[in-house]
């Protein structure tokens, strides 16, 4: 695995167990590495294989991470400048993604993707 292909997968699995702590991840997916972990309307993860961002997103790129999220995370990265838990949620995905030198971008309300500082 190149060393691009571990950190994908290293920031999938830190906002895997970030979202899923602050039950957060309903009707989500992160894209990476080809691969998904979708998340249905209880929660539950299931990983997709062989699957490409671009093929869902207009604004992906398929060598980062991405996401399409609906329900709380939609909330929590949309309404963070209004709401003071959704605010502080949003700054603990910001620290987090700043320990890998990356910061997100929406692309549209409903989806993002994870860039090099």
């Amino acid at each position: 695995m190149k060393n691009e292909q571990r950190k994908n997968r290293d920031i999938a699995n830190a906002i895997d167990q970030w979202g899923r702590k602050n039950s957060l991840l309903i009707d989500s997916r992160i894209y990476f590495n080809g691969k998904a972990y979708d998340y249905n309307s209880d929660g539950n993860k299931n990983v997709i294989e062989d699957i490409l961002a671009e093929d869902y997103l207009e604004y992906a790129d398929n060598d980062l991470v991405c996401m399409s999220f609906e329900g709380p995370l939609y909330a929590v990265l949309n309404e963070n400048w209004c709401n003071s838990v959704y605010g502080e949620l949003d700054m603990e995905l910001t620290t987090i993604l700043d320990g890998f030198g990356m910061y997100y971008e929406l692309g549209n309300g409903w989806n993002l993707t994870i860039y090099p500082v």
